[in-house]
């Protein structure tokens, strides 16, 4: 994931100084106006080829990246008063890999489908130290993956609509370790309990 991330980065700085540069010198509505994509009829049909530009909304947010047949389509940036998200678009919503951070401080790096969490990622709080790394469906925790929570106990295994749920293991910030079945973010079934013996 680590050669990704830099490549994609890498790719997303490069092509948001060059939109930047040219916000700097003009207004949005230049930039339409000089825009080939536009015209006194409205946009024009281009399906295959991205051009860049930056899009307002009435909600103050902005866009500044791909955009294809008037959608954002490729690599851009969001900027809204509720989250900032940089990576991958496709017809207008955040799909592929990408970065997301909420005015809460909570970061999420990793796979989008139409708009949601989904596919791998990691999710990281700097308030509370809470970090998960694993699979994701519709925004939700789904299927395998690590959660450390902030104090520090933290939980291995499988989880379903965002709670523990199936075989895990889950370690306690006192030693005590949970070995087995869980449902609903509970204890269920025949679970094994051991204590891990620490050194202070």
């Amino acid at each position: 994931m680590g050669n990704n991330i830099n490549n994609f980065c890498s790719t997303c700085n490069n092509k948001e100084e060059n939109i930047e540069q040219d916000y700097s010198n003009t207004t949005n509505n230049k930039v339409k106006a000089n825009n080939p994509m536009f015209n006194s009829f409205g946009p024009q049909d281009q399906t295959s080829k991205p051009t860049f530009e930056i899009l307002s909304y009435t909600d103050n947010s902005i866009y500044i990246g791909e955009v294809i047949s008037s959608k954002r389509n490729g690599i851009g940036k969001f900027v809204s008063s509720k989250l900032v998200y940089m990576g991958d678009f496709l017809e207008d919503n955040f799909d592929g890999f990408g970065h997301m951070e909420t005015s809460k401080n909570i970061n999420y790096l990793g796979d989008f489908k139409n708009g949601n969490k989904s596919g791998i990622g990691i999710q990281f709080s700097s308030l509370d130290n809470y970090i998960y790394e694993g699979e994701w469906q519709n925004n939700q925790k789904n299927g395998i993956g690590k959660e450390i929570l902030p104090d520090n106990s933290h939980f291995e295994g499988e989880f379903l609509d965002g709670k523990k749920h199936g075989i895990g293991i889950y370690i306690m910030s006192n030693g005590r370790k949970y070995e087995g079945e869980f449902k609903h973010n509970k204890i269920h079934g025949y679970v094994s309990i051991k204590y891990i013996f620490r050194d202070y």
